[in-house]
């Protein structure tokens, strides 16, 4: 039994070599993460000194809004070859071998769904392919199709689908008229509408886009009596922001503004508590094995259960 005892003790003794390096590393870890200095920011105030607009609003009437675009229904004609079968590669583990193993599983495939559409007064047909999934071709015998009137083309129709809607606008004088192709779900009746024009080049936006953060604003800010270049995304007239203050985060060491700001240090508190634990639990590990003979030859015995079930 002495023999047996002694054994044990020096695979204990073997492993617990592994286990004092992590216990060392993870401290080493922890102390570094705790003591680690990262660049802080402070709340400040700056004043815009100069703001300038990349757009304006205009409003134009636009007498003509057409679409293209009608919803028509295809008739499935899909054939039974677009049925196919594909080899999944997938993985698994082996018991026995002790090892994961690929493998692969065969899976029928629909390669698209064909719809076929027929143009009123004409012999005229046109096809799509909605395309496929995982499974059999089965869907259903008519669906939504988008026929496209200008180009004669058949497209299948996505969820999200919008209509393509043509703006004839009426541009001021000295200016040619404008058409633009906007996307709605239905398009708008003929009317005045507000759009947003690019500076620097008249180009016109669509009437929707007045509703989000279209003017990009050039910004000169000052802070402790030194101009800094900004850029924002606003919706309406950077003119107007010259003179307020913006609530923006200061760093000293690089000299930028940041919008938010979310200081680290909760994080690598954390990361060192964790490691902290981590290292604490594999030093008690060490030495509960080497200074209890009982807690050596328990895990060992675990250790040789765990082997003999993996073996069954």
């Amino acid at each position: 039994m002495d023999h047996i005892r002694q054994y044990s003790r020096g695979i204990c003794m073997a492993r617990v070599i592994p286990q004092m390096i992590g216990a060392i590393v993870f401290f080493v870890i922890s102390v570094i993460f705790f003591t680690m200095e990262v660049n802080d920011r402070k709340k400040v105030n700056p004043i815009v000194k100069q703001s300038d607009s990349s757009h304006d609003v205009v409003t134009l009437n636009t007498p003509i809004i057409i679409t293209h675009q009608k919803i028509v229904q295809g008739k499935r004609i899909t054939p039974a070859s677009h049925n196919i079968t594909k080899d999944i590669p997938k993985r698994r583990y082996n018991k026995q071998t002790q090892r994961f193993e690929n493998y692969s599983v065969k899976e029928v495939h629909c390669a698209g769904e064909i719809y076929e559409y027929t143009i009123p007064d004409s012999d005229t047909k046109l096809t799509a392919n909605c395309g496929g999934y995982k499974g059999s071709c089965n869907g259903p015998a008519t669906k939504d199709m988008v026929y496209d009137t200008k180009h004669g083309t058949l497209a299948c129709k996505p969820n999200d689908f919008k209509f393509h809607c043509e703006f004839s606008i009426d541009a001021p004088a000295n200016e040619d008229s404008t058409k633009l192709d906007c996307a709605y779900s239905v398009c708008p009746e003929p009317g005045d509408y507000s759009y947003t024009q690019r500076r620097s080049d008249k180009q016109l936006g669509c009437p929707y886009l007045v509703n989000t953060r279209y003017n990009t604003c050039s910004m000169k800010l000052e802070h402790n009596d030194k101009l800094y270049n900004r850029t924002e995304q606003i919706n309406g007239q950077c003119e107007n922001m010259v003179n307020q203050t913006r609530n923006l985060f200061y760093s000293k060491e690089t000299d930028d503004f940041q919008d938010t700001w979310n200081p680290p240090y909760t994080y690598l508190k954390s990361i060192s508590v964790i490691t902290l634990i981590i290292s604490l639990l594999c030093t008690i590990h060490v030495v509960l094995s080497v200074k209890l003979e009982v807690y050596c030859h328990v895990q060992n015995t675990l250790q040789a259960a765990k082997f003999i079930k993996n073996q069954l």
